[in-house]
């Protein structure tokens, strides 16, 4: 059991972001006097890898410690131990003195001190830094979004190529309201174990206070075949054939979840499932509650090589959105999010909200029917596409169960 003297600080030890900094400065600094030394250039890492007779790849790590802007990204590209001895050892042959050998090497022991100070091994210190990183960041943090991919299709029993949710703001008529309509869905959904059920969406209002209710306005689906209580509003044209069978389950705060009932698995059962419908006057079209910025939210909860979270709205609405997405854990026994203050709920994200343009550019090779899918919302509602302004949040296997949120801010009233 821990206790406050497990807990706490051994000394007076900078934080590890400042001590992590200094050791890279030596590290980065020892390699560069050494390169320096023997007349080499580290942005020409395949010159050094001529001369020296040296792996193209450990002379590219090398170049990237010495040359990266920023010091968490450039340790991430440090090469193991034996690497670094090959990389000295061919150094000292070329004339390298003693001097920066030696310091190198001290840098390099400094470096392994860090690294067994704060974590088990190299690979955990590297998750650490990834989280601190500016740059390179995206590459780690989808390699292990990748490894967690794999591990919740195996423990859940289902995968998914994709998740959509697609929302389109526009006014209610002449009033100061404004209807929210949306598509959601999963693409290519495989069941990796016999009969499991799935979620493919759900409908429901998160307030302020993080507590979780009915949402308001009136429902309706986009495709009126699906009309009616305890029927799913599918979007038939884009959906699967035969049509996935779709139950309507009530959850708790006056939650709906949209379930694909069990089936077979493999690829022949596969299933693409998307839903329709508009929320009518969802909300005012002006920040009349002084919240500053509300948000477009999916919520993620199936293992998916892709997330698409797009927001369409109307331009003539002057709502401005935030080229900063929020990520937030939705783990029961985590952090509590709420809308108002995410707080220590959110998670790193290194991806950023893109503009589509006016009309908005939809060109999603990964969906090929996304195009007319909303193309077919924009007819339904009677819109133009050149009166919208696009905005994607596009992601490579996303973490679950969290809540990926595109942050708007409404105008206020006049």
């Amino acid at each position: 059991m821990e206790t406050a003297a497990d807990t706490e600080p051994t000394g007076n030890l900078p934080e590890f972001e400042d001590q992590t900094k200094v050791v890279a400065q030596r590290v980065r600094t020892s390699l560069a006097e050494l390169v320096d030394s023997v007349g080499a250039d580290p942005a020409h890492s395949q010159n050094m890898a001529r001369r020296f007779g040296l792996n193209k790849n450990l002379t590219w790590k090398i170049s990237k410690v010495i040359c990266e802007a920023d010091p968490f990204a450039a340790l991430q590209h440090l090469p193991g131990r034996s690497g670094i001895n090959i990389f000295l050892e061919s150094l000292a042959r070329a004339g390298a003195s003693e001097r920066e050998i030696d310091s190198a090497r001290a840098a390099m022991a400094e470096f392994d001190r860090l690294v067994d100070t704060h974590s088990d091994d190299r690979e955990l210190f590297e998750v650490i830094m990834g989280s601190l990183a500016s740059e390179g960041q995206h590459q780690k943090g989808e390699a292990h979004r990748k490894l967690a991919f794999r591990g919740n299709c195996a423990i859940w029993g289902v995968q998914a190529k994709a998740q959509i949710s697609t929302h389109f703001v526009v006014p209610n008529g002449d009033s100061d309201e404004l209807d929210l309509v949306r598509l959601s869905g999963l693409c290519e959904l495989r069941r990796l174990r016999a009969n499991v059920p799935w979620t493919v969406s759900t409908i429901v209002r998160i307030c302020e206070d993080g507590v979780l209710q009915a949402p308001k306005g009136e429902f309706e689906p986009l495709d009126p075949a699906f009309a009616g209580e305890g029927v799913a509003p599918l979007m038939a044209d884009f959906c699967s054939q035969p049509l996935p069978k779709v139950r309507v389950v009530p959850g708790r705060g006056g939650m709906l979840r949209h379930e694909i009932v069990e089936g077979p698995v493999g690829n022949t059962a596969g299933v693409t499932c998307i839903d329709g419908w508009i929320n009518h006057r969802f909300s005012s079209r002006y920040d009349d509650e002084n919240k500053a910025l509300s948000g477009h939210s999916a919520s993620l909860t199936t293992p998916a090589e892709l997330l698409i979270l797009d927001v369409f709205i109307r331009r003539d609405l002057g709502i401005s959105v935030s080229r900063e997405p929020l990520l937030c854990s939705e783990l029961p026994g985590g952090p509590d999010y709420t809308p108002a203050d995410p707080g220590c709920a959110l998670l790193p994200i290194h991806e950023r909200v893109q503009e589509l343009g006016s009309p908005p550019l939809l060109i999603t090779p990964e969906i090929p029917q996304y195009n007319q899918m909303v193309h077919a919302v924009l007819g339904r509602l009677g819109q133009d596409a050149k009166d919208f302004l696009g905005y994607r949040l596009k992601m490579r296997y996303p973490p679950i169960p969290t809540l990926a949120t595109i942050c708007v801010e409404l105008p206020k009233r006049s």
